[in-house]
């Protein structure tokens, strides 16, 4: 453990960088899930529809609507891995210097 201390001690943190990492995480996150929601509400419109045009419509949007929460969940894995890229260096580095734990 004390290997582990002081090979973790020497990893820099710049809180900075740590600030904006979690501000692009949180970022993301939200507009994942503003895209899900928009995603919801329009199967919720095509279940209800009452008519084959409404339908039509309600599925279109759907449809396009599901493209971007796609979009939006590709682009927060690919921040997600941004910021948790130093975990393969440095701190990857700290927790080999002291592998029983």
């Amino acid at each position: 453990m004390e290997e582990l201390g002081t090979a973790l001690g020497g990893v820099p943190i710049d809180y900075v960088d740590v600030s904006e990492i979690v501000t692009q995480v949180q970022a993301s996150g939200e507009t994942l899930m503003k895209a899900r929601d928009e995603t919801a509400v329009h199967i919720d419109a095509a279940r209800n529809s009452q008519d084959p045009l409404s339908l039509a419509a309600a599925l279109v949007q759907a449809g396009i609507s599901a493209k971007t929460t796609f979009d939006a969940g590709k682009e927060f894995v690919k921040v997600l891995d941004e910021a948790t890229s130093s975990t393969r260096g440095d701190l990857g580095k700290a927790f080999e210097a002291a592998p029983q734990c």
